[in-house]
């Protein structure tokens, strides 16, 4: 007669184990390996299940929660964090490369710089012959970083200024207010037979014509010739013995004035010297 089974406690019977293993996996593991009765193959693959299905439970419910929240944290406060000393940091400043400029309109040239992040500053407006506005050169250098929001200084074209109309003024006159346009003053005088002596008959350049600050402007001033004197003077200039008759002008021979008349040998210097023939000022003219 073959033995009778005995009954199993009911902690071994697998109404007990299966819900163990599921609600409370360590409790249910024990149960598992100690029930008599059950293979050892058999009591693994029901392991190995059965933590499969904790693990899949877990993920899922790890998924379900607040991605950011940590599990074990109260609910989230609402009050502000304060911030940390790193993120109260400013970040660092944006580099930009300065373009090239030169020889573009002002108007263009801020147009770019605004692009850039970058602003334009005139720093001075000097006379050229480029178109009025032109950037004659910058304060920095074309492909150097600067930080955003640097102003980029620059040199702007302005007009050249023009020669005034001087003609019939007084040379002195005229001389004093080139000299206060920044002009260079260069005296030529032409011997005439009527007029205003000292009077500016003509100028180079002609009146209006744009010259650069420090450019020579040329006046020819007038200077009367004199009168025949009667008697015993036999027509010759006051102021030059031997005698000069007169004329438009003379000019010592064999030097590189231009005439129309020449005085060959030495003169002595008796009265004005309007041919300047005596160029060092020694009461002789034509000397050498």
């Amino acid at each position: 007669m073959p033995p009778v089974a005995q009954p199993f406690p009911w902690w071994h019977s697998w109404a007990a184990i299966v819900p163990a293993l599921l609600c409370c996996f360590p409790l249910g593991i024990v149960a598992l390996w100690l029930r008599p009765g059950t293979t050892t193959r058999m009591k693994s693959i029901i392991t190995a299940a059965a933590a499969v299905l904790v693990m899949i439970a877990l993920l899922m419910s790890g998924n379900s929660a607040d991605p950011g929240a940590d599990p074990g944290a109260g609910p989230p406060s609402t009050a502000r964090s304060t911030p940390s000393p790193a993120d109260s940091e400013s970040p660092d400043p944006v580099e930009v490369s300065v373009p090239q400029l030169e020889g573009r309109s002002l108007k263009s040239a801020k147009a770019k710089l605004v692009r850039l992040g970058l602003s334009a500053r005139v720093s001075e407006r000097r006379p050229s012959a480029q178109p009025k506005g032109t950037v004659l050169s910058q304060r920095l250098e074309p492909g150097s970083l600067v930080e955003e929001g640097t102003s980029v200084e620059l040199v702007v074209a302005s007009p050249l200024p023009r020669v005034p109309s001087l003609v019939g003024r007084d040379a002195r006159a005229a001389a004093g207010k080139l000299r206060r346009a920044g002009f260079r003053v260069e005296r030529l005088y032409r011997t005439v037979i009527s007029g205003q002596a000292g009077a500016v008959i003509e100028q180079i350049p002609a009146p209006g014509r744009a010259v650069r600050p420090g450019g020579t402007v040329t006046l020819v001033i007038a200077r009367l010739a004199p009168t025949l004197s009667g008697g015993g003077g036999g027509g010759c200039t006051p102021g030059y013995s031997p005698c000069l008759p007169p004329a438009s002008d003379y000019d010592c021979a064999g030097g590189s004035g231009n005439g129309p008349k020449y005085a060959s040998g030495v003169y002595r210097i008796t009265g004005p010297d309007i041919y300047d023939l005596d160029y060092d000022n020694d009461g002789f003219g034509c000397e050498d």
